[in-house]
């Protein structure tokens, strides 16, 4: 037995070599996740039993890949029986549907995409992300931080991607214009007031000459907070580079305030995703992955596509996917040395379905989108390829939705065919019609 377990996993091995010789870089993914969700089944025998249908047994790790375990075991005992032989009518449709080569549709696919690949991120946030928020004492810095405010004057440099206010120019070119100003403002060729009204164009902004206030730590994008506070009193610093733009700060004085916070309460802020902690992390993690695959947009192409998305009557009505009616022939990212376009952008959005709904009515949505969609893939792509991330119950959450998905396209095929049907008569006459056992020793388990 030992044998022959060791000659299948070494078979299995020299298939996975194969496989992963012959396969195209951005295919790889689809065969992996078949490939693991092998791995994924195999040790079914050393779960517990739950029902039986017709002589086949299934087992605790497929019924959790659908419900919640914790969720499970709260439930009473006629709820936990309703639960099992729902989960046993589900596999009934979806076996029915396989039998009478019933597909999924486009729109299905795409749903199983995009809960496959929201699956692939959760675990990337559960086992890479989150445990690094609070590391290094990150809370008690913030707690210390948290204590002071500081008086700022900025100057903001806007481009044609700014947050909230755009300028007629590329982000290189608002970079270089910032750099520009603050050189000046270093050699002293002009002082803050002066550059405030050659450089700012904001109304409101320049009528106070650049004057922000004292800011609480937390208010502003952390890349931004971090500067700040560590800058000396009566420095200017920059360009700090956010969502808004680049700007160049002017940082006066420091005043001490009182909090109630605790290192406790902001470990739990930091949690919940506030001082943008999580953002940050998530932020360098995608970013050293785009540089590992070599993944860029092309800001000019965005811009062109931009112009050509502006030109229509109704594009502040648009949402991404409507993009898909565009023809837009220059590329607009590569990765890997391959050129992505923007149908390849499209498609995707509705691999991950947060994002092709999503609004396009301003540059800044364009460009975040397009953004968010190559990180999302990335990401997945990167889960996937990592054997250090536990995906061992991934793949049948994976199936667990497939099934789903196939029961709701059986019963849509046998509601067309018989109107007159209910779904609760059709789930009847599928149990009555095969043997279903279930496991009272597993009801009864807490």
């Amino acid at each position: 037995m030992v044998f022959i377990k060791r000659a299948a996993f070494a078979a299995l091995f020299i298939y996975i070599k194969l496989v992963i010789s012959l396969m195209n870089r951005f295919t790889i993914i689809t065969s992996l996740t078949a490939i693991l969700f092998f791995f994924s089944c195999g040790d079914s025998s050393s779960s517990t039993v739950v029902v039986t249908i017709d002589g086949n047994k299934l087992r605790s790790n497929e019924f959790f890949s659908s419900i919640s375990q914790t969720e499970y075991y709260k439930l009473k005992t006629p709820i936990r029986r309703e639960k099992i032989l729902e989960f046993a009518t589900i596999r009934l449709a979806a076996q029915e549907a396989k039998r009478e080569n019933i597909n999924l549709d486009q729109e299905a696919l795409y749903s199983l995409a995009t809960k496959k690949n929201q699956l692939f991120i959760n675990l990337l946030i559960k086992e890479v992300i989150n445990p690094e928020l609070l590391a290094d004492s990150v809370a008690y810095k913030i707690h210390e931080l948290l204590k002071i405010e500081r008086f700022v004057r900025e100057i903001v440099i806007f481009h044609k991607f700014s947050l909230g206010h755009v300028a007629e120019r590329t982000p290189v070119e608002a970079q270089k214009l910032a750099n520009i100003a603050l050189k000046r403002l270093r050699l002293k060729n002009i002082n803050f007031d002066e550059a405030v009204s050659i450089y700012t164009t904001m109304p409101s902004l320049k009528l106070r000459n650049g004057e922000v206030g004292y800011l609480p730590y937390g208010e502003y994008p952390k890349n931004y907070n971090d500067a700040i506070w560590s800058a000396q009193e009566d420095t200017i610093i920059g360009p700090i580079k956010t969502k808004y733009g680049y700007h160049i700060v002017e940082v006066g004085a420091i005043k001490e305030i009182t909090t109630t916070n605790t290192v406790e309460t902001v470990e739990k802020a930091i949690s919940n995703g506030k001082y943008g902690v999580f953002s940050e992390k998530m932020d360098q993690f995608v970013k050293d992955l785009r540089g590992s695959y070599n993944c860029n947009l092309d800001t000019l192409a965005v811009i062109g596509l931009w112009q050509q998305i502006e030109a229509g009557s109704d594009y502040k009505e648009m949402i991404f996917n409507d993009l898909s009616d565009i023809a837009y022939d220059h590329p607009i990212a590569t990765c890997d040395g391959e050129e992505l376009s923007l149908n390849w952008f499209v498609d995707q959005s509705n691999r991950h379905g947060q994002i092709n709904v999503a609004v396009v009515h301003a540059p800044i949505a364009l460009i975040k989108n397009l953004m968010d969609i190559m990180n999302r893939f990335l990401t997945v792509r990167w889960v996937s390829d990592n054997d250090n991330i536990n995906k061992k119950h991934l793949h049948e959450k994976v199936r667990a939705i497939e099934t789903i998905l196939l029961k709701e396209a059986y019963v849509q095929k046998e509601l067309e065919i018989t109107p007159q049907l209910s779904e609760s008569v059709l789930f009847n006459r599928l149990l009555l019609n095969h043997e279903i056992v279930v496991n009272e020793k597993f009801i009864d388990n807490n």
